[in-house]
């Protein structure tokens, strides 16, 4: 499976790549893959470090 999430703020897409297994589309696009419950986990921890950046959500 692939997460691919579209971040409104090219810093929090950034500083995201610094987990590993992330890589980026374009400087506002990240995306990683594998099975989905560790994906899921996977987006938890995006948006806690996307909401303590800048208080923004990932377009849906």
């Amino acid at each position: 499976m692939t997460l691919t999430v579209r971040w409104q703020s090219a810093s929090v897409a950034a500083t995201l790549l610094g987990i590993p297994g992330v890589t980026a589309d374009d400087s506002r696009t990240i995306r990683a893959t594998g099975a989905l419950p560790a994906l899921y986990r996977q987006f938890g921890v995006w948006l806690r470090v996307a909401a303590s950046l800048t208080h923004q959500r990932p377009y849906c």
